[in-house]
């Protein structure tokens, strides 16, 4: 495992390999001594600098907690090699302010995910030709009642996906170099759907099995008889019941591989940061994995009632269960509207406009 260093960049804190941190380095002296005659240069490198902070920030998730040295290679790509500006810096310092105001917004994949662009349109497009189905074979009142249930469900969900546990963290000083890190406050976001939809698709998959194995098998037994009867409609209790209990499970299962509090803990008490009120190392593990294991079930449950929403509306509505507001439709199309909103957001404020919303 390479060795890595605690870095505050902009106010945000990364863990960067030390090779990594040392490019970096390298890269932001030679912009310094580049720039130092020039009256905004302090202006360009903190603008510089919060392009860096979240560019590093959209390399992380939750598998993710360490900066790579591959990572600082292509953000420093992004932004441009000063070296090709000043080799002259009297003449060309104006050239290099120029080049990298303009990199300094480049972005390498646009505003949002293609491929889950994609999804999102495509079950977005879904929601008319199924909410028309309800009018005409419901009525005016039914298709009025399942689109103002339909908003509530939408807001439900935006609520719980934006929701997290903070958990305090507090860094002490330490020197790397002659420059001081640290002493900074930051948090551990801990979300209450940490899973997000993976849950919901292995349950569903995982049910699906057995009535593969009975068409393909063609057999007549009793337990081929059994599984037709009680999972292979989705409307049947057995099913729902095995269903909501497969998604508990595999929500904990997930947070469970992706979510390591022991490594955490030790990464925290390597570089100097402990939670208020809790001794670094294993009270610090144990702590955050009593956090999790309580925010996870609320969670769980959560994703359990989305999922079989379309199931309720087709009993009470006879929709099919490809219905829009629920299941993993509304959990993705929700997701994926969320982080556009988060980039059209960021990109506009670093362009020192107001939100997007405002």
């Amino acid at each position: 495992m390479k060795k890595t260093v605690s870095v505050n960049i902009k106010g945000m804190n990364f863990l960067i390999e030390e090779d990594a941190y040392e490019l970096l380095q390298d890269y932001m002296n030679r912009l310094s001594h580049g720039l130092r005659n020039e009256k905004d240069s302090k202006d360009i490198i903190e603008d510089i600098e919060l392009r860096i902070a979240e560019l590093c920030s959209s390399r992380l998730n939750d598998k993710k907690q360490v900066i790579e040295i591959e990572d600082i290679q292509l953000i420093l790509d992004t932004l441009g090699d000063p070296s090709q500006y000043l080799d002259d810096e009297d003449s060309t310092t104006q050239e290099f302010k120029e080049s990298a105001n303009q990199k300094t917004y480049q972005q390498d994949r646009g505003v949002g995910n293609g491929m889950s662009i994609l999804i999102f349109t495509s079950i977005a497009a879904g929601f008319p030709g199924q909410l028309w189905a309800i009018k005409v074979s419901k009525g005016l009142p039914v298709f009025l009642f399942v689109l103002l249930m339909g908003f509530a469900v939408v807001a439900a969900v935006v609520f719980v996906e934006q929701a997290q546990r903070r958990i305090p963290v507090q860094y002490a000083k330490r020197m790397v170099g002659r420059q001081a890190y640290g002493g900074t406050s930051t948090y551990i976001p801990i979300k209450v759907n940490q899973a997000g939809v993976i849950p919901v698709i292995f349950a569903s998959s995982l049910l699906y099995i057995p009535s593969l194995v009975v068409n393909f098998t063609n057999s007549q037994a009793g337990w081929a008889v059994w599984i037709s009867r009680n999972l292979v409609k989705g409307d049947h209790p057995i099913y729902i019941a095995l269903y909501s209990a497969l998604i508990i499970f595999f929500t904990y299962f997930y947070v469970a591989i992706t979510f390591n509090p022991d490594e955490v803990a030790d990464n925290m008490k390597k570089y100097g940061g402990f939670i208020p009120g809790i001794r670094a190392g294993r009270p610090t593990s144990e702590y955050l994995t009593y956090v999790l294991s309580r925010i996870t079930a609320p969670g769980s449950v959560y994703l359990a009632l989305v999922a079989i929403i379309p199931i309720i509306a087709l009993v009470a509505f006879g929709a099919s269960q490809n219905f829009p507001f629920g299941g993993t439709a509304i959990l993705i199309v929700v997701g994926v509207g969320l982080d556009t909103a988060k980039q059209i957001e960021s990109q506009l404020q670093q362009r020192s406009y107001e939100g997007f919303l405002k």
